[in-house]
């Protein structure tokens, strides 16, 4: 520990300059003297804040340091996402529209400050944002109706800003509405990772008894998760971050003896569990349900077991059910017939799994260390939680077998292993279709399932990393071999399940095998020095498996700067109707620019439509499902193809534009030679790749 005055000057000062020249790297990829003044004072100022506190662990003794960050984190935490949104920094991939729209004239302002832009994150970058955007022109109304070009459902199908009650289940979005389209957009990306960290850290002290070493480690592996950082513009944040935040509301809740308090906690634990259920996305919904179901059950028998529950203190709970009451009527009234429409779509409405599917997914969490520097397919379907399955449920086995006569203080460790295994099997065997929809495991798909089994896997590792176990010379041995066996067998099965996505050298195996062995036998050979190692571990782990899953952004301009941003501002005061030809992700860009865009994603399908051009409902399974549309004219009778499950092209006759009342084209390529005696296409402009034409349709 360093104790001099001017030896921590000296130090805080080098540590300054490496922060300022660290700052002008990652800005301009160089450090030439020309350079040095070209920094954004906030990228400084929140790598100078990180450094500092990492360097304050050679000034401040351990103990006093973390106990100070633990009484100030909720401070530091606010500090950092005021930092992070002046920047106006996020992790979208929207820089793709420097691909797609007029290549030949990129704009720098869609350039990644740090990390790549990955084209694989397009729920992100080409079907939320844009949604977003447009609802700037929407006034955020309830209803799109800029969306498919007609008055579309936000609230149902994605997470994007609405002038509504029901936005206090969607709390991040309301950046939007307050800041602007920019700072919106960061309050809206950190907040939930910062929250998410916060919410977790309280949630993981609540079962660890308030070990906060292990509560930390645990909050690391959850937040700094190769799960959350690529399915981060899914719903899987706020999911872990309405059902932890209702699980702490429901332990005060019990635990408080204040009335005041409970109505407090009550109100906090309906917040929660309106943030959960109303992500409405039930293939992650379903299992972490249960979970969070045997939680409560667990708290509620723990608490019953020290105080006898009353009658009245069970009807606190029906502020939380009230308030959920409240908030499904007036979602039911508002999307009744969405939720109707997206229930008779063959695709997601008619999903109905019957498990035997994702179990080799479980193993694939130690290779996830490599996921953000190897080419691969889609990252997404081979990212987990580091979940140290099967050896989390291995080594859970048998603590509870060594201490059988113990089992009521073990119930927990207990419930939570069956509910792994009886999941785990889900994705090995077939179950019949009626227990499926009992269950509400229909909803349910092996890949997403993995996911959240990797999640509870983690959280029963916490459980056993916090139990003080002194095994025995003989369980020891079993225990050592037992790991390296099974961390052989995870690293082989991944290897020969993943080889035709994503080759990796014998090495990389080797670091993985190596990576997942050391953290896992420090749980065998409890010691002060194994659980500095478990803790260097994890922390490096986490780092490496997410530091470059999501580029560095500032600002959503960009997308306004190219040269056909600019020619669509003439034509966003029109209430015209625009399609899209030769691709189905250009749409969105269109709906992104203001513009009523018939083929941008069509979140439920629009059957009015469609059936004008399929009269015989030949093709109704085909599009009525969610879909991104992709349309080429063609001279041939109109037709339908669903190439995946959520995409539909279009092979359409240019007459039939006139069905669809389009008013004007955006295409790849030039369209004038399908112009007949009934259609006629006028060129409005050309640039680069993109073509705009004014439909006019002869006979109307």
């Amino acid at each position: 520990m360093i104790k001099s005055k001017k030896i921590k000057v000296i130090l805080i000062l080098i540590q300054t300059i490496l922060a300022y020249l660290l700052t002008v790297y990652i800005l301009n990829n160089t450090l030439k003297l020309s350079l040095l003044f070209n920094v954004d004072i906030f990228l400084f100022l929140i790598i100078w804040l990180i450094s500092f506190l990492a360097l304050c662990h050679f000034f401040i003794p351990i103990k006093k340091l973390y106990h100070w960050l633990f009484q100030k984190r909720f401070i530091l935490s606010f500090l950092l996402l005021i930092l992070l949104v002046l920047g106006k920094f996020n992790g979208s991939s929207y820089g793709m529209w420097n691909t797609y729209i007029e290549p030949n004239y990129p704009v720098s302002s869609l350039n990644s400050i740090m990390a790549p832009i990955r084209a694989i994150r397009s729920d992100e970058w080409f079907v939320n944002s844009p949604h977003v955007l447009s609802q700037f022109n929407n006034d955020f109304a309830y209803y799109n109706s800029y969306s498919r070009g007609i008055s579309t459902d936000m609230f149902t199908t994605l997470p994007v800003p609405i002038k509504s009650i029901l936005l206090a289940t969607k709390p991040f979005l309301i950046g939007y509405l307050v800041l602007g389209k920019d700072y919106g957009m960061s309050f809206y990306w950190w907040s939930r990772l910062i929250v998410l960290f916060l919410v977790t850290f309280e949630f993981f002290r609540i079962f660890t008894k308030d070990n906060r070493q292990i509560s930390l480690l645990g909050t690391i592996l959850v937040t700094f998760s190769p799960a959350i950082f690529w399915w981060y513009s899914q719903y899987l944040v706020e999911q872990l971050i309405g059902g932890n935040l209702a699980i702490i509301m429901f332990y005060y809740l019990l635990h408080s003896k204040e009335k005041k308090k409970k109505i407090l906690f009550s109100l906090g634990l309906g917040f929660g569990f309106l943030i959960f259920f109303f992500t409405l996305y039930p293939a992650w919904l379903v299992p972490l349900g249960y979970f969070y179901l045997l939680l409560a059950l667990y708290l509620l028998y723990d608490y019953h077991q020290k105080e006898k529950i009353k009658l009245k203190d069970l009807a606190y709970l029906l502020i939380p059910l009230s308030i959920f009451a409240i908030f499904l009527t007036i979602f039911l009234t508002k999307s009744y017939e969405t939720i109707k429409i997206i229930s008779n779509t063959i695709y997601p409405g008619q999903r109905n799994s019957l498990g035997n599917e994702g179990f080799l997914n479980l193993f694939y969490y130690p290779i996830s260390l490599f996921l953000p520097y190897k080419p691969v397919d889609n990252p997404c379907d081979l990212a987990l939680f580091y979940s140290f399955f099967p050896l989390s449920i291995i080594y859970g086995i048998e603590v509870l077998i060594k201490e059988r006569k113990k089992l009521s203080e073990n119930y927990l460790l207990l419930i939570i292993i069956i509910l792994v295994i009886l999941l785990s099997a889900f994705t090995i065997f077939k179950i019949p279709s009626f227990l499926a929809r009992i269950t509400l495991l229909s909803n349910v798909t092996g890949k997403r399932l993995s996911v959240i089994i990797s999640f509870i896997s983690l959280f029963i590792f916490i459980l056993l990393a916090n139990k003080k176990i002194v095994f025995t010379s003989k369980e020891k041995i079993w225990l050592f071999i037992t790991t390296i066996l099974c961390s052989i067998l995870t690293i082989l099965v991944t290897k020969n399940a993943i080889s035709s996505v994503f080759v990796l050298s014998k090495k990389a195996f080797l670091i993985a095998f190596i990576v997942l062995l050391i953290p896992s036998l420090s749980l065998v050979f409890s010691h002060s020095i194994t659980k500095k190692i478990l803790t260097l571990s994890i922390i490096i782990i986490s780092f490496i498996s997410t530091i470059w899953v999501n580029p560095l952004m500032k600002g959503f301009n960009g997308i306004y700067e190219k040269p056909l941003a600019k020619e669509l501002v003439k034509y966003q005061t029109e209430d015209k109707k625009w399609l899209i030809l030769d691709s189905f992700v250009l749409p969105n860009y269109f709906l992104a620019n203001g513009l009523k865009v018939i083929n941008s994603t069509n979140v439920y399908p629009n059957l009015t439509l469609y059936h004008l051009l399929d009269k015989d409902l030949k093709y109704e399974d085909t599009y009525n499902r969610y879909a991104h549309v992709e349309i080429k004219l063609t001279n041939d009778k109109t037709s339908f193809t669903s190439p995946y499950e959520d995409q539909v092209h279009i092979a359409l006759n240019p007459t039939d534009l006139c069905l669809l009342n389009v008013d004007y084209l955006g295409s790849l390529t030039d369209v004038s030679k399908f112009s007949n005696q009934n259609i006629s296409f006028k060129e409005l402009y050309h640039l680069d790749n993109i073509y705009l034409y004014q439909v006019t349709c002869k006979n109307s």
